[in-house]
This record gives structure tokens, C-alpha cells and sequence, in this order.
């Protein structure tokens, strides 16, 4: 450990640190030091916990205090300690008793309370130390204490790490009294004076030739003057093997921390189950007939999955050695054939993810800005074949970094004027469901759970000298890698530090992370020829996609989700465009903006919904990104790949106070990604049948977006709430005078819809949440005074029994519209007691004529009149749609 010197108080929030300063730490406390120390976790001490129990026990040891052999932790997970519960702080008798010789000033704490994110239970504390709350998850080991001598410092020991580094906890009224009181036991009050001490594992080491500015300098030169460069990197596989046996280890997805992954996937020790959607590295190369098998539990064939790592650090020249895309192969329409059709063996790259594309500027000297860069990861994991089994059963992921690079030396708040090179400044943002099968033996019923959101700042590990990428030696100067973290440990300013949030445990967690990128070259075009960077007209070229409009308008829907206290299902609402979204794009900056009017409603009243008195209705403005990178973040590669972060702009349902760090949240478009998940879009494997798919269209785009936030709305109280997979669609609208007066239209595509589903007669827990797809044809017959035609939806949901039971896997929605936008709806009763009903608004889209047609769409299925067999059913999704 640093030396303490002059130090009066240290606050070790470390959890499953392997360096063990418990020497130090006695010293420290013999001195007269309060030592505040993570000595637990919740679930039987998540994140490696174990280690931190060992290095308390010797700390005590090394006091006087007998700690070990006699000092015992329980493993359960205690429902009063998980999911933001309050414990009152017990306040210890020193008028008499064992404690009757301390000067420690316990007042403070009277009526106090504790609120933890999740605490673990420690069932024995050794003589010499007192628990502060029922449980001893909070405990001091006072010096005046009768058993103990020879220190006049003092240990406070906590089970729980968020409880004083999330804001959700450490700020309530009672935590910051708490901590005041901590403080103020080394002399102080607060706001004290604080020195923050680095550990060593706080270090990224980077191995690889320093990347001087020269170097960028002399790469950028080979460019004409103003033009840019697109790199394409690959993020390193990182491996979860805290399971038991090498059968259980698996990726987990990128940029998130390992212990925050298995954690909020219900197991700390083991694979989190067969709904796993963490990158498979493997598979490809099985599909490919590169490799026989996947076999994690043989050694000959386990080594199969390292394959894609070692392919990404070649970094050679040819096509073999390189992890590539097929974004720019002509073979790029073909990609929903059967996985083992020969057109795979050029597409390494995983299911469901992207390159990291980074935009790169000309650089000079005085340049202050660096470039735009994009990651993306859509995935989805269920029984649905295409035919058979449905999609309930689902787990999905949406995972996306938006990035900037920018000159260290102009960003003083974390780094010198003296730096040279470039940093990194991104945002990272992730949303995860998780279907729970009950035939687990903790789960009571199956279903799906509430929603997961991920969220951190992303930095590079940087030195005075060497900026974020790596160098290697060739003679373009070509960047070759960087090194992701959650904070920079070069940069003078705060450790960051990644967030999680589950709405079903209503636990916070928090852990650091580190993951390389590596170069990749890409296809020029032609298969086997191979580029070392692209252009950003690569990607803008007409020949790639034909719109040229820098604003585009169009839809948003979604399912919002509202947390509920512990494990109680989520009480849900419906969210939909109150009118048209808009979208603007800088070609010169590469940013855009997106303006998204929403309504948030209730579901249908039903037996089951009519009890919900958590769900917040009104208006919901989102705004993502911004065109000057100041609100929110955004990078605008091309027209089909592009993202945008949400704005912590304090935006509620009915207001905007709910200030900042209130509201994360991202959107993505599909065709961000360069290998899209086989899973969405499902024909008949057996029959090599195509199934119908969202049309790769010239002028228009769709994709999802997803938010959380802690106080969702401007009503009194704190409401929690999500959105999970919400869909898009937008594009470049028709002037009127580019509408046909006469003659007909017709166009198919596909529709995505995010679907809450529940169809038991009780009032428990049950309910599914998942994205499903539907065949879309449009018929549009133009008009001189407007124009009428229908949308007919087929194949909805096939797999939900309940919605086929209902005759409800087809119908036509008929529309009339006399501008660009048009509207419809319809409704129809069933003999059984459901009540069936759709509606729909869309756009025509195209350059000087109706080319394409995208729109929003909501179904819901439900019974009006309360009949007692169906009352408690549910079936309603809403999402969109794009014909060409």
C-alpha cells in the first residue's frame, strides 16, 4: 500500500481485490487511523468477496481481535438486505457494559438508518468488534472496547459495496449522516480534505510500441487534404472462468465487467443458463468447416474458441488474417441463408455485433477534435425455429459504445497541457432481459424478468508520452490497437467507475473493466482484396445507399417497464410517437440529433392490469445526441450506421425535473451491425426457407433504442422505470407534389414488435416479455384528392398459441392519408370473450416518388368484459414496420 502518512482516514471500497495491505492496515490503525472496509457481499459474497472476508479476518488478527475460527459469514441472500431495503442503526451502550470505556461519540447514528443495495449477513462477530445493524452487516471494532489493546484507531466493517459509491444509496439522507459521522471519527468534518490512493490494481498494463502524435501525424498526412479515415477495430473476447469447470466458461458480451454479468444473471458460480447472449466465437468457425467442433469439455476441442482471438492479434495482410465484414461484398443480400451455406465462411465476425468503426480527422497541431467511432452488439437467444415453440422462452441484449477521440492536451479536467496524443472520451450503454424457466428450482413461475441496464463512461489507458492507441512498426504509421477501460489510471481527475442496475433484485452493482482492441482490415469490395482503412464516402457513396437527405422523420414504440419492489413483476405501459420523430445528420461533423415526441399510456384494463398503481401516463420528450457533441454523444458513420446517446437533460413523463444522472438511454440502427443476429429473423431451417425480413431499403432505416431511469416521472415519490428494445423507423419524407394522383402501389417488407404476453388465470407473476416479427404487404391506391390502400400484417407472433387461438395471426389494417403520412385501425370481436384491436400511422418514403413505406403499429388482445376465464390475459406489442 502508499504510504499513509498524514492520513487520518482511508475507505477501502475495493471488493475481490487480490492485494492483501492488511500490514499496512494495522499499522495504520495501531496509529490511530478509522480503517472503513468492504468486508462482505450479498450472495455468499459475489465478485470474489472472499477475499476481502480474508484480508478483514487478518486485519482483527493482526489488532488483537481473534477473528479467525471464530468470526463466521453466511452465504444466503437475506430478502431484508437485497433490493434498496433500510435496516435501523443500533447504537451502542457505552454508559456501561463492554463498551463503557469508549470516547467514541455514538449519537449521531440515534434514529438513523442504513439503506443497502445488497448486504451480506455475517452471523458471528469476534470479541472486541459490535454489530451496528440486526445482521452485523454493519459493525465497528471499537478501541475502548474492555478485550481490546494496543490500537487507538478503530475498524468499521460493511457487507455491502454500493452502499456508500452509488448515488442511489450513498446519498439518501441517512447514508451521507452515516459517512459524515465515519469522517468526522479521524478529526474532520465534512467536506474534508481527501487524498485518493490508487492501488495497484487500479493499473492497466499495456504491453506494445508507444503511438507518438507524430506517428498520427505522418498516418493522417497520406490523406488528401480534409479527407477522413474510417478504421475498423475488433474488441479482444473476454472470458467469464469464475465458473465451476472449464464446460461452464463462456464470453461474456463486450464491455461488460465479468462480476457485474454473472451476478445480475442469478449465479455467481456458474453458467448463467442456455439463454445466453454473450458472443459465441466458435460457432462461426464450426459453420465454416474451419474447425469440427465446440466442445468445451474436451481440451482438443476447447482451444476452438480462443480461434477468433488469435485471428484478430495476426493482423495481417490477407483475408485469412483478418476478422472481417461482409458490409462491402457483394454477397452482403444473401445473409439470411442457412448458417452453413458457403457464403458464412467469409463472415467471422459473431452474431448479432459490429466493428468498432472510428472515424479518424486530418490532424495537425492545433486540432481539437479527432473523430466519431461506433460499436453495437443486437442480440437475441429463444426456442423459436421459424415454425414451431414460440418466443417466450427469450433473453435479448442491446449493447452499443459511442466514442469521441479528441487531443489530451485539450481536456485540462483530466489530463495536462503537456500531454500529447489523443484520448478517449466515450459512452457506454447496455440493456439486458432474461427469460427465468421454472424449472428452476428458485423460480415458483417462468418468466421474463424486469430489464438490466449497463452504463459507464469508457476512457483508453494512456502515458505522458503515449496516447490511446498502440503503435507497431510499418511504414504508414497505421494505428494498431487500443486499450478500453472504465478510467483512464493516467488522468489526473476522479476514478470512473461502470453502473448496473436490476430492476428485478432492485440492486445497484459496480466493477471495473478492461478490453483491448485490435485493427482489423477490411474488404475493399472484392473478396480476398483487402484494405487497411476506408473512407467515410465508402460508407456515404450513392452506390451504398441512395438518400442524400440529411433529415429524415419517422416513429418510435415501445413497452415501458416500471419497477416493482423485490422480485414482483413489472407493472407496464405502453409508449408510442405522439407524432413524427425527426432526425438530423451533419455530414461535417459527423453527428446527429434525434427529436422523439412520445406518449406513454396504459395497457388495456384488464382483471390483471387494473390493480397496477405504479404506472406514470403523459408526455415524454427524448432527445438523443446533439450536433456539437455537448448534450449527448452521437456517431454518424453513414446513413445506415449511426447511434445516439439519450440526454440526461432531467426529461419525465409530465415534466422535466428530474435533474442530471436521472436518465440513460441509447439508440442504434440495425444495419450498425455487421453480422446481424440469425435469431430475429427465422424461416423454416429445416426447408432452407428465407423468412420475410425489414428490406435492405435505399432511403429510409430502422433499429431499437432502450432507457432507464431512476425517477421516470415529474409525479411525487421516485418511480423507477425502462424501456427494453424499443424499435425505430425513419426516413427521408415525400413533398406532396411527389405523390401519384393515380394508379396503384404495392410493396412488402417485415414488421418488429416488442410484445408483453401473459395468459394465466391467476394473478401471480407470469408475464413474457420478447421482440417478435410479422410479414408486412401494402397496397396503396392514389387518388387526386389523397389516397387509400391497406397494410396487411401475417405470420404475427406465430408461435404464441393464445394469439393463434384467437384468429389473430393475420389481418389487414385499412388506411387513408393525403400527404406523406398516413393513419388506420382496426377492430373486430371474437365469440370468446377477446377483443381484438390494431392501429397504425406511417410515412411515405423516397426521393421524388413513393419508394418505400415505414410506420408504427400496436396489437392488443384482451377482454372488455371481465369474463372470468380470460379476465387476467394480456397480449399486446407495439413496434414498427418498413415495406420497399
Amino acid at each position: 500500500m502508499p504510504s499513509l502518512s498524514g492520513i487520518d482516514l482511508v475507505i477501502d471500497q475495493r471488493l475481490g481485490a487480490n492485494q492483501n495491505f492488511s500490514s499496512s492496515a494495522i499499522s495504520f490503525i495501531q496509529g490511530g487511523g478509522i480503517y472503513f472496509d468492504v468486508a462482505w457481499e450479498w450472495n455468499n459474497g459475489c465478485c470474489n468477496a472472499s477475499r476481502d472476508k480474508r484480508h478483514a479476518k487478518d486485519i482483527l488478527d493482526g489488532l488483537g481481535i481473534t477473528a479467525s475460527g471464530v468470526m463466521t459469514f453466511d452465504g444466503t441472500n437475506n430478502p431484508t438486505r437485497v433490493g434498496s431495503r433500510t435496516l435501523s442503526i443500533n447504537v451502542p451502550d457505552t454508559s456501561s457494559g463492554v463498551l463503557a470505556g469508549s470516547s467514541i461519540d455514538y449519537s449521531p447514528l440515534s434514529g438513523k438508518e442504513i439503506k443497502f443495495g445488497a448486504a451480506g449477513l455475517i452471523n458471528t462477530l469476534p470479541t472486541g468488534c459490535t454489530g451496528l445493524v440486526t445482521g452485523n452487516s454493519l459493525f465497528i471494532c471499537d478501541p475502548g472496547h474492555s478485550s481490546n489493546s494496543g490500537f487507538s484507531g478503530a475498524y468499521i466493517g460493511i457487507a455491502d459495496v454500493n452502499a456508500f459509491t452509488n448515488s442511489g444509496y450513498r446519498d439518501t439522507t441517512d447514508n451521507y449522516a452515516l459517512i459524515e459521522w465515519v469522517v468526522g471519527l479521524a478529526g474532520a468534518t465534512v467536506p474534508a480534505q481527501t487524498k485518493t490512493v490508487y492501488f495497484p490494481e487500479d493499473t492497466v498494463i499495456v504491453a506494445g510500441e508507444v503511438y507518438k502524435e507524430s506517428d498520427l501525424t505522418a498516418y493522417m498526412g497520406n490523406s488528401p487534404t480534409g479527407a477522413k479515415k474510417v478504421l475498423a477495430f475488433m474488441p479482444l473476447p473476454v472470458e467469464n472462468i469464475n465458473a465451476s469447470g472449464t464446460a461452464n466458461d463462456f464470453h461474456v458480451p463486450n464491455f461488460i465487467s465479468p462480476n457485474i454479468w454473472q451476478i445480475h444473471n442469478g449465479n455467481s458460480s456458474s453458467y448463467a443458463g442456455s439463454n445466453d447472449v454473450g458472443m459465441d466465437y466458435c460457432s462461426e468457425f464450426a459453420r465454416a468447416g474451419v474447425v469440427g467442433s465446440c466442445d468445451k469439455s474436451a481440451a482438443s476441442t476447447y482451444k476452438n474458441h480462443y480461434l477468433f482471438g488469435s485471428e484478430l492479434a495476426a493482423i495481417g495482410s490477407g483475408q485469412s488474417e483478418s476478422v472481417q465484414t461482409s458490409r462491402f461484398l457483394d454477397f452482403h443480400s444473401d445473409f439470411y441463408l442457412k448458417p452453413d451455406s458457403t457464403s458464412f465462411k467469409k463472415r467471422e465476425i459473431p452474431e448479432g455485433m459490429s466493428m468498432w468503426w472510428q472515424i479518424l480527422l486530418p490532424w495537425s497541431a492545433g486540432a481539437t477534435s479527432v473523430g466519431v467511432g461506433l460499436w453495437a452488439q443486437l442480440s437475441f437467444d429463444d426456442d423459436y425455429d421459424g415454425t414451431n415453440d414460440n418466443r417466450k422462452s427469450q433473453s435479448s441484449l442491446l449493447n452499443v459504445v459511442i466514442s469521441n477521440l479528441f487531443p489530451r492536451r485539450t481536456d485540462t479536467t483530466r489530463y495536462s497541457e503537456g500531454d500529447t496524443g489523443v484520448g478517449l472520451d466515450a459512452f457506454h450503454f447496455a440493456s439486458y432481459q432474461q427469460y427465468f424457466d421454472d424449472s428452476d428450482p428458485s423460480v415458483t413461475y417462468a418468466r421474463t424478468l424486469g430489464p438490466q441496464s449497463y452504463f459507464s463512461t469508457l476512457e483508453c489507458a494512456t502515458a505522458h508520452d503515449s496516447s490511446c492507441f498502440w503503435g507497431a512498426s510499418n511504414a504508414n504509421y497505421q494505428p494498431r490497437g487500443m486499450m478500453i477501460t472504465n478510467s483512464d489510471p493516467y488522468k489526473k481527475s476522479d476514478y470512473t467507475v461502470p453502473v448496473s442496475y436490476s430492476m428485478d433484485s432492485d440492486a445497484f452493482m459496480s466493477s471495473g473493466l478492461n478490453q483491448g482492441l485490435i485493427i482489423q482490415r477490411v474488404s475493399n469490395g472484392s473478396v480476398g482484396a483487402m484494405a487497411q482503412d476506408l473512407s467515410v464516402n465508402d460508407f456515404r457513396s450513392a452506390g451504398f445507399y441512395a438518400s442524400d437527405a440529411n433529415n429524415y422523420v419517422g416513429y418510435f414504440t415501445g413497452i415501458m417497464e416500471f419497477d416493482q419492489s423485490g422480485n414482483t413483476p413489472e407493472e407496464l405501459a405502453i409508449v408510442r410517437s405522439n407524432g413524427q420523430a425527426t432526425f438530423t445528420f451533419d455530414d461535417t461533423n459527423d453527428f446527429l440529433s434525434v427529436d422523439a415526441p412520445l406518449t406513454v399510456s396504459n395497457l388495456p384494463s384488464t382483471g390483471y392490469t387494473n390493480t397496477w398503481s405504479d404506472v406514470k401516463t403523459g408526455s415524454l420528450n427524448l432527445k438523443f445526441g446533439d450536433l456539437n457533441n455537448s448534450l449527448a454523444k452521437s456517431a454518424y458513420i453513414s446513413k445506415e450506421v449511426f447511434a445516439a446517446e439519450l440526454q440526461d437533460n432531467g426529461v419525465q413523463i409530465g415534466g422535466s425535473s428530474g435533474g442530471t444522472s436521472n436518465t440513460k438511454g441509447v439508440m442504434v440502427s440495425w444495419n450498425t451491425l455487421d453480422r446481424q443476429d440469425y435469431d430475429l429473423f427465422k424461416g423454416d431451417e429445416s426447408q432452407l426457407v428465407k423468412p420475410a425480413v425489414i428490406p435492405d431499403t435505399e432511403y429510409s432505416q430502422w433499429g431499437f433504442w432502450a432507457m432507464s431511469s431512476l425517477d421516470v416521472s415529474a409525479d411525487a415519490g421516485t418511480q423507477t422505470a425502462g424501456v427494453h428494445m424499443g424499435t425505430w423507423v425513419a426516413g427521408e419524407a415525400l413533398d406532396q407534389s411527389e405523390i401519384p394522383t393515380s394508379g396503384q402501389a404495392t410493396m412488402s417488407g417485415a414488421a418488429v414488435f416488442k410484445v408483453a404476453s401473459r395468459s394465466r388465470a391467476g394473478t401471480d407473476g407470469e408475464i413474457y416479455k420478447y421482440t417478435t416479427t410479422a410479414n408486412v404487404e401494402g397496397t396503396f391506391n392514389w387518388g387526386a384528392s389523397g389516397y387509400t390502400g391497406n397494410i396487411a400484417f401475417s405470420k404475427f407472433d406465430v408461435g404464441n398459441s393464445d394469439f393463434s387461438a384467437a384468429g389473430f395471426t393475420s389481418f389487414a389494417i385499412s388506411i387513408s392519408g393525403s400527404g406523406a403520412e398516413y393513419s388506420g385501425s382496426w377492430t373486430q370481436d371474437q365469440s370468446g370473450g377477446l377483443y381484438r384491436e390494431a392501429w397504425l400511422a406511417g410515412t411515405l418514403y423516397g426521393d421524388d416518388a413513393p419508394d418505400e413505406s415505414g410506420g408504427r403499429v400496436g396489437v392488443s388482445l384482451w377482454s372488455p368484459s371481465q369474463d372470468a376465464s380470460e379476465v387476467n390475459k394480456i397480449f399486446h406489442a407495439e413496434g414498427i414496420y418498413l415495406i420497399d
